[in-house]
């Protein structure tokens, strides 16, 4: 595929204040650094012919409809506090591990073994991106997706959107691209402000900066 797709999200912040969740996850991660206890993954398999870079083009732009994947974490006197980076630079992995397998049951026990591994992994909250997507190749018409993130960004639900996302623009959805289109602000805020624990910087950030505006995508011809 050539081209990208246009967004009009909510712009950058500097730093921006945590949730009282978040706030206990990173004292969590604070005290087991090396830990992978919080970590979210989520895995499909593809049967059929698969086009790497449309599914490459599909993740690097699904990602952008979802602020919370534009996120890392820093520090400030003691204090830690989420960046948000004004658009989200996360590429597709891929591992070709096809000429190793001799059929399919030692493809996936492989993938097993890859998966788990993959996962352990410790995920460093103040180095972005926090996330990862990783294809593995079995055979020709056999592949393994996964997304791997932590649930300080993210929950199940989340990563069943995203998934939804780059299948969507992948197989050209435009119903399905349009719903991502349709998400206003007012349903945002009035979200936030029912959301007991919301601190008043984030309806401030949210009230001003979607004001008005409906996050959108432009496809390319």
């Amino acid at each position: 595929m050539h081209g990208s797709l246009g967004y009009v999200t909510a712009l950058a912040m500097q730093t921006y204040p945590l949730t009282a969740q978040q706030k206990r996850l990173w004292v969590e991660c604070k005290l087991n650094p090396t830990g992978h206890y919080y970590n979210i993954n989520a895995q499909y398999r593809l049967v059929g012919a698969l086009d790497f870079e449309r599914l490459k083009y599909a993740v690097e732009n699904a990602v952008q409809f979802f602020e919370a994947f534009k996120i890392y974490f820093i520090e400030e006197n003691g204090t830690p506090k989420q960046v948000v980076m004004p658009n989200a630079a996360i590429q597709l992995e891929f591992i070709d591990i096809s000429h190793e397998c001799k059929n399919l049951q030692v493809a996936e026990s492989h993938v097993r073994k890859i998966f788990n591994d993959e996962n352990r992994k410790p995920i460093d909250l103040k180095t972005y991106p926090l996330m990862r997507f990783l294809l593995i190749k079995a055979s020709n018409d056999v592949h393994y997706f996964m997304m791997i993130n932590t649930h300080i960004l993210s929950d199940a639900t989340t990563a069943r959107m995203i998934f939804e996302a780059i299948s969507a623009i992948y197989n050209t959805d435009t119903d399905t691209i349009q719903k991502f289109q349709n998400i206003q602000s007012s349903s945002i805020k009035e979200y936030l402000s029912n959301y007991k624990e919301c601190p008043t910087e984030h309806l401030n950030y949210w009230a001003n900066v979607l004001e008005g505006s409906a996050l959108h995508v432009r496809l390319s011809s």
